[in-house]
């Protein structure tokens, strides 16, 4: 309440605001107690519109692997050390650590139930399986002949699916590890999507532009997509999960009918590969990223362009909406995220910091906060909506553990 005050306060009484945060800082019991007067102190002295504060996520070795558990208040990363944390959002405090019995991790996967994690190195042929609340490995999923790359949960839990090289995708069950099915492949898998029933699993194939849609109880393939003639990096469900979204090195996006194969909309126009590609809530728009560093909005109705933006200086890796469609998010391999108006276009903010390709985006509190990852392993989180921003005061040569604001708010 106090820091909630003192924010009322800051364009009427910068020092009333300040005291306020003070209090607030004094008296509070939360993670947020060291945030409060620090962005009253970054509003005062350095500005609004620059860079909005960020919350770093730091590991030895780099993250690998990142996602929201516990209602999107806590994050859980996986390292290339081989080492499992989860943290606290708001203050950024480490509150699980502990190291599988394996060198290295390339990926991580959380059940639904948030009870446990599969991982995978990437130099294997196996994924290991760890219960979250006491750091212990359940089983070892073996089968594969070479490295597997990727194992997620279904949607309900009760499966694991792996893919490996030796391009087959294996089932097993949760409870026993014990495999159910072995689907092959011609080609390795790129990417496992589910339906929400959990019958049906869909597998991008890494090249040749097909999606195969296995039915995980009869252990068949139902369906053979041929959706473009090049490799597609990334497809995501759309409409209700009744049509997928697909990007191509083709230069095109399509939406597409998971029942006929169908393609409902196809959109050409980019000069180099799409690299990504996002529905906006409504329905109505769909941005796409270009290998080109821009990103296009189109009118999905009409398949019209609306238009170009020259968006970075090399590749624009990942595209998506806020929730509310009002802003179109795009990550690029020149280590930067950026934020735009989505009706006009107009850069809104420009997020840097990152050390290498930004690889993942997640949006959560109505995209307020925006978790980045990138292939340098660094995770932040930044407040996209607080105006407040951040300035790192070093100088102590050991622990802080006070800190207040002169009278006259000048000095700290």
């Amino acid at each position: 309440m106090l820091a909630a005050n003192a924010r009322e306060q800051f364009d009427k009484n910068a020092t009333n605001a300040i005291r306020l945060a003070e209090l607030s800082w004094k008296y509070s019991t939360s993670g947020l107690k060291s945030l409060a007067l620090l962005r009253i102190l970054n509003e005062v002295y350095y500005g609004r519109n620059r860079t909005p504060f960020c919350q770093n996520f730091e590991t030895a070795s780099g993250i690998c692997s990142v996602g929201f558990i516990n209602n999107n208040q806590q994050i859980i990363t996986a390292s290339w050390d081989g080492t499992i944390a989860t943290w606290d959002v708001e203050s950024g405090r480490q509150l699980m650590f502990f190291e599988p019995d394996t060198v290295g991790l390339n990926y991580l996967s959380v059940s639904p139930d948030e009870t446990k994690a599969v991982v995978t190195t990437g130099l294997g042929a196996d994924a290991r399986v760890y219960d979250l609340k006491t750091g212990k490995r359940i089983f070892i999923l073996k089968g594969h002949d070479f490295n597997v790359q990727l194992a997620i949960f279904s949607t309900d839990g009760s499966k694991i699916v792996t893919t490996g090289e030796d391009r087959t995708a294996k089932v097993w069950d949760v409870k026993t590890g014990h495999l159910i099915n072995d689907f092959k492949t011609e080609l390795p898998v790129k990417k496992i999507m589910f339906s929400k029933d959990g019958k049906y699993m869909y597998a991008v194939l890494e090249v040749g532009g097909v999606i195969l849609k296995w039915n995980l109880k009869k252990g068949n393939a139902e369906k053979t997509i041929e959706a473009h003639p090049d490799l597609i990096p990334n497809a995501k469900f759309v409409n209700d999960e009744k049509q997928i979204l697909t990007s191509s090195y083709d230069r095109t996006c399509k939406v597409i009918d998971i029942e006929t194969g169908n393609e409902l909309i196809v959109l050409k126009g980019h000069e180099y590969p799409v690299m990504d590609a996002a529905m906006s809530p409504d329905g109505n728009y769909i941005a796409t990223a270009g290998y080109d560093g821009t990103f296009k909005l189109w009118d999905a109705k009409a398949q019209k362009e609306i238009y170009t933006k020259n968006a970075h200086t090399n590749w624009t890796t990942i595209i998506q909406f806020t929730p509310d469609g009002k802003k179109i998010i795009t990550g690029s391999d020149d280590n930067t995220v950026k934020i735009w108006d989505t009706e006009t276009g107009t850069l809104l903010h420009n997020l840097s910091g990152h050390t290498g390709s930004i690889e993942s985006i997640s949006v959560i509190d109505n995209g307020n906060k925006i978790l980045t990852h990138s292939f340098g392993g660094s995770v932040k989180l930044w407040y996209i909506n607080d105006e407040v921003y951040c300035k790192k005061l070093k100088g102590h040569t050991s622990s802080i553990y006070s800190a207040a604001f002169s009278p006259d708010g000048k000095k700290l």
